[in-house]
C-alpha cells in the first residue's frame, strides 16, 4: 500500500529485517517487483496518454522521453541504483514514458537489490541487538565493515549514474 501513496518503502524494507531476519531480503524484493509493476501498470494507463500531451508542448520533455524509448532498460537501471529519486516516484515515472514492461521488470529486480540488502541488513542488526541485548567486537568491526563497504558501493553507483543520465540527457537533447 506505500508504494501507491509514495510513501517511503526503505522503512517497511527495515521493518522486514526486523521481524525476519536475513529471509527478509528476498520476500522484499519479491513483493517490491509486484507492486512496482502495479504502479507501473497503474500509470501506463491513467498517466501515459497525459504525458503524450504535454510531449507536443515541451521540447525537452520529448528529448527525455527519447532517450528513455531508446535506451530505456539503462535508465531504468542507473535511475534504480540512484538513491536520491525516491523509489516509489520511479514507479510512477516510468509508467508514463513508453518504456516497455519487460525491460521496466528486470531493471527492477535488479536495481533494487542493493538498497534491499542494505536496509533488510540493518533491520536485521536491529534485530540481533534486541533480541541478543547488544554486539561483541567481531560483530561490529563485520557490521561498520559491511556498512562502509555498502555505502561506499552506492556512493560510487550513485556518482556514476548522474554522470551518465547527465551524458544520456545531453544527446538526447
Amino acid at each position: 500500500m506505500a508504494v501507491f501513496l509514495l510513501a517511503p518503502s526503505e522503512l517497511m524494507w527495515v521493518a522486514a529485517g526486523v521481524v525476519f531476519g536475513a529471509w527478509a531480503a528476498p520476500l522484499v524484493v519479491v513483493s517490491s517487483v509486484i507492486e512496482s509493476l502495479l504502479v507501473f501498470l497503474l500509470a501506463r494507463h491513467m498517466l501515459r496518454p497525459k504525458v503524450r500531451l504535454l510531449l507536443a508542448k515541451r521540447p525537452l520533455l520529448r528529448a527525455i522521453d527519447a532517450a528513455i524509448r531508446s535506451q530505456g532498460w539503462q535508465v531504468a537501471l542507473l535511475l534504480r541504483f540512484n538513491g536520491l529519486v525516491p523509489f516509489n516516484f520511479q514507479n510512477y515515472f516510468f509508467g508514463a514514458t513508453d518504456i516497455r514492461l519487460v525491460p521496466y521488470t528486470i531493471t527492477t529486480f535488479l536495481g533494487i537489490m542493493p538498497f534491499t540488502a542494505m536496509y533488510v541488513y540493518l533491520g536485521t542488526v536491529g534485530r540481533t541487538i534486541a533480541l541478543d541485548g547488544g554486539f561483541g567486537a567481531p560483530n561490529i568491526t563485520v557490521l561498520l565493515f559491511s556498512l562502509l563497504a555498502t555505502a561506499g558501493l552506492i556512493y560510487l553507483v550513485g556518482r556514476k549514474t548522474k554522470q551518465m543520465l547527465h551524458e544520456m540527457t545531453a544527446v538526447a537533447g
